[in-house]
């Protein structure tokens, strides 16, 4: 078969929805790496584009294009990437759906491990959706299992967030930062994170004291295996990562439990390979682009509890 021309790469990664992934498109992508960083860069600032224009787009092609990126290492898409992901309101989620509150904090690890200003910045600014800003702190955990930073270190950072965020009654980051910092089971960070509790700065829908208190006593135990039920380190294959959506799969069989169903700190790869390649068991398709109204974030939560989605069952975490 001959190799498909760069334009009809994109044209078949940018094509309307179908239910399909373009393996072949991804491929070649992959490929020819370099020739094709550009045309994804572009990719991704048409649909950021259309979003400001208050489109939404039908295509995926800049969802391809934030995995395929984060794969080549391509760090000159972080300009892009951070202008997406900064869209007010659900700007990002129209983009890239809720797969960004799973593996933003992994592509961030790689395409901003030169420029962790970039990070910081996302997460300080109080415009952007919070889940972004949780998203952008998460990334710290994966630099100090890749060895670029301490564990000292990311503490450090984190504290230093929390102060900004006490000082300015700024709940959504007092929020993530506490759930971040709970990982690490920083006795060092003891009172300043129960002040922020007894301040009720802290979502207990999110994390709650319990969950803290118990992380202290376990030290250095409670931190290796939040490092061990960390997910991989960027993206090693997009083909790989996107076949296993139910947005693509072509079966008729019931979907798989997806990772924001499952217990905090229960997810491993296996749970959601393995076991369904063994048994031949994959879920039916259905469209990214979903036809009927979505729940916002702040809209009422549908399980009828009374709470915003964003707190009740929208929330990244369950308490414990």
């Amino acid at each position: 078969m001959d190799d498909l021309n760069l334009e009809t790469i994109v044209a078949q990664l940018d094509a309307p929805y179908t239910g399909k992934l373009p393996k072949l498109a991804l491929r070649e992508a992959q490929r020819r790496g370099a020739e094709m960083v550009p045309r994804l860069i572009d990719l991704l600032k048409k649909a950021t584009a259309a979003v400001q224009a208050g489109e939404t787009p039908n295509t995926n092609g800049h969802l391809f294009a934030l995995y395929l990126l984060t794969e080549l290492h391509a760090k000159e898409a972080l300009p892009a990437i951070v202008e997406a992901v900064s869209l007010p309101d659900e700007g990002p989620f129209d983009l890239f759906g809720d797969s960004i509150t799973e593996d933003l904090n992994r592509m961030l690890a790689v395409l901003a491990a030169d420029q962790p200003e970039v990070v910081d910045a996302l997460f300080s600014d109080r415009s952007i959706n919070e889940y972004i800003r949780w998203q952008a702190v998460r990334t710290y955990l994966h630099w100090v299992r890749e060895g670029r930073w301490t564990r000292a270190e990311a503490v450090g950072r984190l504290r230093s967030h929390l102060r900004t965020a006490t000082q300015q009654e700024d709940h959504e980051g007092a929020t993530g930062v506490v759930a971040e910092l709970v990982l690490y089971a920083p006795q060092e960070c003891y009172g300043e994170i129960e002040a922020a509790f007894r301040r009720g700065l802290v979502d207990r829908m999110v994390v709650n004291e319990n969950t803290f208190a118990r992380s202290i006593p376990e030290g250095e135990a409670w931190f290796q295996q939040e490092l061990q039920n960390l997910p991989p380190t960027g993206i090693q294959d997009t083909v790989y990562e996107l076949q296993r959506w139910a947005s693509f799969q072509e079966s008729h069989q019931p979907p798989i439990i997806s990772r924001m169903q499952q217990p905090p700190g229960t997810f491993q790869e296996t749970d959601w390979t393995d076991d369904f390649e063994e048994q031949g068991l994959w879920p039916s398709p259905t469209t990214i682009q979903n036809d009927t109204a979505r729940v916002g974030r702040n809209d009422p939560c549908p399980c009828g509890s009374g709470k915003k989605h964003k707190k009740c069952c929208g929330s990244r975490t369950s308490s414990e």
